[in-house]
């Protein structure tokens, strides 16, 4: 097949009537840079796995978090560690409130630091009433979870009694 006729053809076509050209240049160009442009927007305010890992870990390697009871059946995911999801007619799924959760210190590995970090509410005198607020517990100023603690303000805790951030296995 021959380029060359077809090329000649469309140059005559595109500068006989400029104006025609111009508008089906920017009929195609515009909506296809704005389709562009609206894709790099949302991409970049999304977080990468990488991003949110760095924010959930800090430098440590890894976090570990009780879903329910240590029994055989219950799987984790390993990225999104919010999302558990229980093997049908496991122990896990059978297991009942009564069932006792383990000490989640004994799954550190040897020679791991932890840094128990856990929430709770705690009610403090408000103007009226006393308020729940829901706070951290643990040496949350560790460098190791700097990444996703900050010490915005202030300087962190000194005494003998605060700076044990970690217990090793």
């Amino acid at each position: 097949m021959r380029v060359g006729p077809a090329l000649r053809l469309g140059r005559r076509l595109a500068f006989a009537k400029a104006g025609r050209a111009a508008l089906i240049v920017s009929l195609i160009g515009i909506p296809t840079t704005g389709f562009a442009a609206a894709a790099v927007v949302v991409q970049s305010t999304q977080a990468t796995t990488e991003e949110t890992l760095r924010y959930d870990l800090g430098h440590s390697a890894a976090q570990m978090r009780l879903a329910g009871p240590d029994l055989p059946g219950m799987r984790q995911d390993p990225v999104q560690w919010q999302y558990t999801q229980t093997a049908p007619h496991s122990p896990a799924a059978d297991a009942t409130e009564e069932t006792p959760w383990a000490d989640l210190l004994d799954h550190v590995p040897d020679g791991a630091d932890a840094i128990p970090v856990s929430t709770t509410q705690v009610v403090v005198a408000g103007p009226k009433a006393p308020v729940a607020v829901p706070t951290v517990e643990g040496a949350t100023w560790s460098s190791a979870l700097d990444g996703h603690w900050h010490v915005l303000s202030g300087s962190t805790p000194t005494s003998d009694a605060c700076t044990q951030p970690s217990v090793t296995r």
